[in-house]
């Protein structure tokens, strides 16, 4: 929640890998005291390449409503790996932990 709006991390996240220089971005929500949640994203780069903050912001705020747009932006050399990387393999996950679950 940004100052009453809704924004969906994925949301963020598909802009953020429309760039070319984006390996891999994860998006989060950090409290903040004026807009309840400031949107916070980790940047992966892909190899050899540079992005500075202002192009990266720059981008976002063409592709993305004010509200949605980045507060901040830290740099790392990798990403935790997501347990469930996207919703068709959730779909997957679920169809079949419950195949399981009837004995088939």
């Amino acid at each position: 929640m940004v100052s009453g709006y809704k924004v969906w991390p994925r949301d963020v996240e598909d802009v953020l890998y429309q760039h070319p220089a984006v390996a891999e971005a994860a998006v989060i929500g950090v409290p903040d005291e004026y807009r309840a949640e400031s949107v916070t994203a980790f940047v992966v780069l892909q190899p050899n390449a540079s992005l500075s903050t202002d192009d990266l912001n720059r981008h976002s705020q063409e592709l993305l409503s004010a509200y949605k747009c980045l507060t901040f932006e830290r740099r790392r050399l990798t990403l935790p790996p997501r347990l469930v990387p996207n919703w068709k393999d959730a779909q997957w996950l679920t169809f079949h932990s419950a195949r399981s679950s009837w004995g088939m």
